[in-house]
């Protein structure tokens, strides 16, 4: 503590007062601060060119007209701060400045030193008040940095967390691309499948048309023979041409029947084929190409048949003529060209149906396993397609 006398004056330093680094007013008092009187700002502050140290001058003028006393001071610091309405944030400090303001008589030199002494041990105590704010600081100081050293940990537990989810997420991520790769390779197997099933059956139709082929064939070499026998025999002749033409009447009225009829499932079918799904267009194709070649087969049997009766009605027919026809008229070499052109053609027809016979022998065989595989596929088709949707929904939950 100074003393200083009030005829002198001070140029006090700006460091010891709290709140003057920036923008701020002093008003400086010695026993009550609301009636102060001296008045500074920062406007006033004196900057030594040479040391940077800055002052604030206070003339022995104005301290003359002030209690004696410890020079006390309040400070107002502000700030620019738009958050308050008047742009500005104020903050007031108080404190004392180490002058003890005098006047120049020595008979209060012991007033002065009491009160000196009581700054002394104010000054004592705001010391053990320092002490103990140092060591309250020091023990923040400890738990903050314990707590921000909690804090690091936790972040690197989060770190190792984050990447942790991170190896989850490639781990998931390349699963999910071998199930993409998988279910490509599936469909390109259903595909092939498909494909190589279609080129079967497309085969097998080959070969089931080219046994009709043959069969046509041997039903006009047939018909050749019948054709001989009716020239031969002309009284037989123009009753097997009247009952020709009306079965051919009637087989043309039945097959322009079917024909319409053919036609009318034809268009119903094509409307209710439009609707369905391609697995289920594919099944009703091939369940449509089984239905043709049965068609096909019993067709084939149904000519046989009828053949048959023909041959056997002929038969009938001719050992009828041979025994109308007056003994003045047997031709013995009629007869016997009837009779060798009726075992040749028996001997084709037996022949023709064993050979028929073994063709659709084998032909019911091919569409047997043509069947069994279809089912077979379409069982492995709905396999995939549960897998399929089990995989979707896997990774729909992941």
């Amino acid at each position: 503590m100074r003393r200083i006398s009030k005829n002198s004056d001070i140029a006090l330093d700006v460091s010891t007062l709290r709140g003057t680094s920036g923008k701020f007013t002093a008003t400086f008092y010695t026993t009550e601060p609301e009636n102060y009187l001296i008045k500074r700002t920062s406007a006033q502050v004196v900057t030594d060119e040479d040391s940077g140290r800055r002052t604030l001058p206070l003339n022995w003028t104005e301290l003359s007209t002030l209690p004696e006393g410890v020079l006390n001071y309040t400070v107002n610091a502000m700030s620019d701060d738009s958050d308050f309405d008047d742009g500005v944030y104020n903050a007031t400090y108080q404190g004392s400045t180490i002058y003890y303001i005098v006047n120049d008589s020595d008979d209060h030199e012991a007033a002065i030193q009491e009160q000196i002494d009581e700054l002394d041990i104010r000054v004592t105590e705001n010391e053990q008040a320092d002490a103990q704010r140092d060591t309250r600081l020091a023990e923040l100081e400890a738990a903050l940095t314990a707590e921000t050293q909690a804090r690091t940990d936790e972040d690197q537990n989060l770190n190792a967390r984050v990447d942790e989810l991170g190896n989850t997420t490639s781990t998931l991520s390349s699963e999910l691309a071998g199930l993409r790769t998988d279910m490509g390779g599936e469909s390109e197997a259903r595909q092939n499948a498909d494909t190589a099933l279609g080129g079967r059956i497309d085969t097998l139709q080959s070969h089931v048309d080219s046994e009709f082929i043959d069969l046509n064939e041997t039903d006009s070499h047939l018909l050749g023979r019948i054709e001989t026998l009716e020239t031969q025999s002309t009284a037989l002749g123009g009753r097997i041409d009247s009952e020709a033409a009306t079965r051919q009447q009637t087989d043309a009225q039945l097959s322009e029947a079917i024909q319409q009829a053919r036609t009318d499932v034809t268009a119903a079918f094509a409307e209710v084929y439009e609707n369905l799904s391609p697995v289920a267009q594919r099944s009703i194709q091939n369940e449509t190409r089984s239905i043709q070649n049965e068609n096909r087969i019993n067709s084939v049997e149904t000519k046989n048949t009828a053949q048959d009766t023909a041959i056997s009605g002929l038969d009938t027919r001719v050992t009828a003529l041979e025994q109308a026809v007056p003994p003045a008229y047997d031709d013995t070499e009629i007869r016997q060209v009837t009779s060798e052109a009726l075992t040749d053609l028996r001997s084709i027809i037996y022949a023709n149906e064993r050979v028929t016979s073994e063709a659709l022998t084998e032909l019911r065989a091919l569409l047997a396993g043509i069947d069994a595989r279809l089912t077979a596929a379409e069982t492995d088709i709905t396999t995939l397609d549960t897998t399929m949707s089990q995989a979707v929904t896997q990774l729909a939950e992941r």
